[in-house]
């Protein structure tokens, strides 16, 4: 997935974050970048599939510092708090939920038999789990508007440490 985006009058803005301060230059992209991602974490919260909302409350975002590139990320995901938590797994399977996942045989690994239900068996048969996208949905009807807020932090926030 690549977005595009086309800004004329780069050399200007070169030019003007230089006058700026370092503190100055990284809050606004770091405010910037936190706003856009914001708006895909709004979007994807209210389109996410409630169940029980687990789903919901392991959503997170964050803006880091780019380590191959100069200047910040913002990540929107599925992670859980650092410490006890008795869904850390829930992550991992909640991909099988954006992504769904094929029919499958069950076999018992540590065992003879697999036991559910007040019952042994040898194996059984999973049918697999439809897709319910939820988080490229959201990507793509929201990408216009994280661009334009973007855009706007930003402008407001260079002309906030304009010195």
């Amino acid at each position: 997935m690549v977005v595009e985006v086309k800004i004329e009058g780069l050399e200007q803005i070169k030019k003007d974050l230089k006058k700026m301060s370092k503190e100055g230059q990284r809050k606004a992209a770091q405010t910037a970048t936190s706003k856009m991602s914001g708006v895909f974490k709004r979007e994807i919260l209210s389109q996410a599939p409630v169940k029980t909302g687990k789903l919901k409350r392991h959503i997170r975002q964050s803006v880091t510092k780019g380590r191959t590139f100069q200047g910040y990320q913002g990540k929107i995901g599925l992670w859980t708090k650092k410490g006890k938590d008795k869904n850390k797994d829930f992550p991992f399977y909640a991909r099988f939920i954006e992504m769904g996942a094929s029919g499958h045989e069950i076999k018992p690994k540590n065992a003879d038999a697999l036991s559910f239900d007040g019952g042994s068996f040898s194996g059984a048969d999973h049918p697999g789990v439809a897709a319910k996208p939820f988080i490229r949905p959201s990507f793509n009807s929201k990408k216009g508007e994280a661009l334009r807020v973007g855009t706007k932090t930003f402008v407001d926030q260079i002309r906030k440490y304009w010195k």
